[in-house]
């Protein structure tokens, strides 16, 4: 999933970031209600996880300005805010879920994937057919036809976000924060080096799916 995650705490924003993205979502961290409005504008967005105590406005309200605009987007609160009045609130402004704060990890993570379960978001597949090319991200097979393929790991990782997103551009930044994301020193151009390997890879099964380069853009798998 791509999350857009709407956090002004750095030290808390940093924590949830780095624990979505080894569950290997995308996600893009906004610290504002008026940058976090400028994303959801401009890019889409499987969910946001939103705090509600902002520096420029409150969460309530900026979820039913979005919800005013057709945005539609699941919503998941953060909040301190634990009284039935508030959650009534959150609800009622658009919210999809609450959560209150302090939580465990685990249970962000277990609400995101209640959402999707209740068809807030669309269920991830595990198996991939692509053309010729057939993919089990479980058992980490891959298969052309009948033949067997195998993939370094990064490739297995790069390839993963890509399939998420599949017939969607995803740029460098997505790929370094999903499959390096605790390797800060990488750069971009180690990106490029396991693209093409990967890209050598998928184009040798005939009939199988095309990883292009976006010049300016990112990637994506077509």
């Amino acid at each position: 999933m791509k999350i857009l995650l709407v956090e002004d705490d750095k030290k808390l924003g940093k924590l949830l970031r780095l624990a979505l993205m080894r569950h290997t979502h995308i996600v893009e961290w906004s610290q504002s209600g008026h940058d976090s409005t400028q994303k959801i504008h401009d890019n889409t967005y499987d969910a946001v996880i939103l705090d509600v105590s902002l520096p420029d406005t409150d969460g309530f309200s900026l979820c039913r300005l979005w919800r005013q605009e057709d945005i539609n987007t699941p919503v998941l609160f953060l909040t301190a805010r634990n009284t039935v009045n508030d959650k009534v609130e959150g609800l009622y402004s658009g919210g999809d879920d609450y959560v209150t704060k302090p939580f465990a990890l685990e249970e962000v993570l277990a609400r995101l994937h209640s959402l999707t379960r209740r068809g807030e978001l669309a269920i991830r597949p595990d198996s991939y057919q692509i053309g010729n090319l057939r993919i089990d991200l479980t058992t980490k097979s891959l298969f052309c036809g009948t033949r067997p393929m195998s993939l370094a790991p990064k490739e297995w990782a790069v390839l993963e976000i890509l399939l998420r997103h599949h017939r969607q551009v995803v740029t460098r930044e997505d790929l370094l924060d999903g499959a390096w994301p605790s390797e800060v020193d990488f750069k971009a151009n180690v990106v490029d080096a396991v693209i093409a390997r990967l890209r050598k890879q998928l184009h040798s099964c005939r009939g199988g799916p095309k990883l292009q380069t976006l010049r300016g853009q990112g990637f994506m798998l077509s």
